[in-house]
């Protein structure tokens, strides 16, 4: 069994999702914020538009307060951003990158 992140089990519980579905929430916020949000600032992004991002399904509203109240997502002066960003595991970057740049095939 796997330690679950407190954060994303607390957020899959107000939610009602299952763990492994609020851990790919986390991660598909990730991927964005790396891909779009270098700096894992989304700024004054709507929560539909960040919802729609992601692929959620439900409501955006909720799933921004969630992802607040858990402390996954953090809004100050400039709108949401991914707090503590900077200490967040660089090899889940490099990793991430590596896939997407065609290395699929190579992942065993």
């Amino acid at each position: 069994m796997i330690d679950k992140d407190p954060k994303v089990d607390k957020f899959a519980l107000i939610l009602g999702l299952d763990y492994p579905s609020a851990l790919g929430i986390r991660a598909m916020l990730r991927f964005l914020a790396e891909e779009h949000y270098p700096i894992g600032a989304f700024g004054t992004i709507s929560n539909a538009d960040l919802a729609d991002r992601i692929d959620y399904t439900g409501d955006p509203d909720k799933l921004v307060e969630a992802l607040l109240e858990c402390k996954i997502l953090h809004h100050d002066e400039k709108g949401l951003k991914m707090p503590d960003w900077t200490d967040e595991d660089p090899s889940w970057f490099g990793f991430s990158r590596w896939i997407r740049n065609g290395n699929r095939e190579t992942v065993e």
